[in-house]
């Protein structure tokens, strides 16, 4: 069970930092999130993923070696599904009609806490395979944390140029692009 504990130290520092950053960022840019929408949604979406993965990967190094006790904390990760799930349903609903069909970023983000219920099922049976679990859901939340991030703060810039009259061309364009990237 120790051998575990520097994948959940190094899973809560990367996350905590990467969660910092898109804090600093959303707070730098909060202007143009508010301005597209859904955007907020998204945003709160990755500091939630982030913010799950601090959260389980502290908990799970506090000292005690019972599995059964792990696998509860896994288990307890359906918090922050529920909570991604429903700002996840206010993306959905804010997206354009021809937007409507994509499910790809509902999908990610289903794809990024089933395995903590999965492992934390097979934890509770006294499993330690399902801390393997744990580690797969942790990396794509991270992962999706990161592809939100670019949508949030990669694309955004774009946006503040658009408040100038003689970029009319490129603000449009770059509304198309913001529009497409949410889907992702």
């Amino acid at each position: 069970m120790a051998e575990w504990n520097e994948f959940y130290a190094a899973a809560a520092g990367a996350s905590a930092v990467l969660l910092g950053l898109i804090f600093v960022g959303i707070s730098i840019n909060l202007k143009a999130v508010l301005s597209v929408p859904g955007l907020d949604k998204r945003a709160s979406i990755a500091l939630i993923l982030l913010l799950g993965v601090v959260t389980i990967s502290l908990l799970m190094l506090l000292p005690g070696e019972a599995t059964k006790r792990r696998g509860y904390i896994l288990i307890a990760g359906s918090l922050f599904w529920a909570m991604s799930t429903f700002f996840d349903a206010g993306v959905y609903r804010s997206k354009p009609k021809k937007f409507k069909p994509l499910y790809l970023n509902f999908i990610l983000n289903q794809l990024s806490f089933l395995p903590y219920m999965i492992g934390g099922t097979i934890s509770l049976a006294g499993n330690e395979n399902g801390f393997y679990r744990a580690a797969a859901a942790m990396i794509l939340a991270v992962i999706k944390a990161v592809i939100d991030a670019w949508v949030l703060l990669g694309k955004l810039p774009g946006k503040i140029i658009c408040n100038q009259p003689h970029n009319k061309k490129i603000c449009r364009k770059h509304l198309h692009t913001v529009l497409i990237a949410m889907q992702i």
